[in-house]
């Protein structure tokens, strides 16, 4: 189980349909994907209690959208970030569009700023004293096995919406850590119904 596990539904991932324009990107833009992760009891003092989540959205019907519990223990936030991070990046590498430029739409500083500032100088000290160093290297070498070229993008606003939705879908399964479940076709305005319900 664990890793092999939960990116179950990304291993095998099927050829997508065309992807919609915003978020999915057209073919001339490259293709754009929404990640986000949570811990919801992360600051509970119970670290055996805590279940992370992890989730990724290329767009509407999508069948590259999924949303798995984090198999990275300890269960964190940053880490559940890192993750789906890490899931787009190889959902996009398995599919028929890998080749067209990735961008990926986090409202994580801590994986934005670590993939676009902070990495290099990490490789060149060999992750030395860096915190989850073992799941930054995962991400680096999946950057690095990518066909063509990856962007780290800050969502915010309207935009880090999107991620939250997946965040209140995805969220369902957490009891269950070891079950992938994957969301292929709720509309954003049903993400956006549920993000104003849980405010």
């Amino acid at each position: 189980r664990g890793e092999a596990a939960a990116f179950a539904g990304c291993e095998a991932a099927p050829s997508p349909a065309p992807a919609a324009p915003a978020p999915g990107g057209s073919k001339s833009a490259g293709v754009v994907v929404f990640t986000d992760g949570a811990c919801p009891g992360q600051h509970t003092g119970d670290k055996e209690a805590r279940r992370a989540g992890c989730g990724v959205w290329f767009g509407h019907g999508d069948e590259r959208n999924i949303s798995v519990p984090n198999p990275y223990e300890p269960h964190t936030s940053n880490r559940a970030e890192m993750a789906a991070a890490l899931l787009a990046m190889r959902a996009h590498r398995r599919s028929a569009r890998e080749g067209e430029p990735l961008r990926v739409m986090s409202d994580s500083t801590y994986v934005v700023k670590g993939m676009n500032e902070w990495m290099a100088g990490w490789e060149r000290r060999q992750f030395l004293n860096v915190k989850n160093s073992k799941l930054w290297r995962k991400l680096s070498a999946e950057r690095r096995r990518a066909s063509c070229a990856v962007s780290f993008v800050h969502a915010q606003g309207e935009e880090a919406a999107c991620g939250a939705g997946i965040l209140l879908c995805h969220s369902r399964t957490l009891v269950k850590p070891q079950t992938c479940h994957a969301e292929t076709s709720w509309p954003l305005d049903m993400f956006q119904r549920n993000i104003t319900r849980s405010q």
